[in-house]
């Protein structure tokens, strides 16, 4: 396994599009917000081997301050988890009030 911090916009594109995938051949994990869900999704469709590249498995770890790729794709619950995971529950912030 290989982790790889980006250092800027359009890195994780960049990366993907290139990268050899016997390196991976489980998928690629993002962890991250949108940005950078798309631009791996991006650099995927930008390979000359797209159709293989695609079919390599993508796992989204949201981390970004509104993911809603991932609610829209994953649906309502998972934003609900989200949310209730950063500020607690929502028993704990009426008692916080």
């Amino acid at each position: 396994m290989e982790v790889v911090k980006t250092t800027h916009a359009g890195h994780a594109k960049s990366l993907i599009s290139t990268s050899d995938f016997s390196t991976c051949p489980n998928g690629v994990v993002c962890v991250g917000g949108d940005g950078i869900v798309n631009e791996v999704l991006n650099g995927l469709l930008l390979r000359s081997d797209r159709t293989e590249a695609v079919s390599n498995p993508v796992g989204i770890i949201p981390a970004g301050s509104d993911n809603s790729l991932v609610c829209t794709v994953l649906g309502a619950g998972v934003w609900i988890l989200l949310n209730c995971s950063r500020s607690g529950s929502p028993a704990q912030q009426k008692s916080d009030s």
